[in-house]
């Protein structure tokens, strides 16, 4: 690859913002393809689903989870 890291960076954090949340959700998905991170994030995602189903978990709406991550990104 001839761009480095950084260039590609920056290049996406100048996307609107619906884009840079479908490159970040193509990536996470990238990553999770190999079947090590598959394994792992199904073990994670069991583990939560037992903790929700203990009352050890807290749910929250995904809408205020994606508008807390907006403010985030922002900053």
């Amino acid at each position: 690859m001839d761009r480095d890291f950084e260039s590609i960076a920056r290049e996406a954090e100048q996307l609107p913002e619906g884009d840079r949340v479908k490159l970040a959700e193509r990536l996470i998905e990238k990553v999770i393809e190999t079947s090590e991170h598959r394994a792992a994030w199904l073990a994670e995602s069991h583990r939560r689903a037992e903790a929700i189903d203990r009352g050890e978990m807290e749910l929250r709406d995904a809408s205020e989870v994606h508008d807390r991550i907006r403010k985030m990104i922002q900053k």
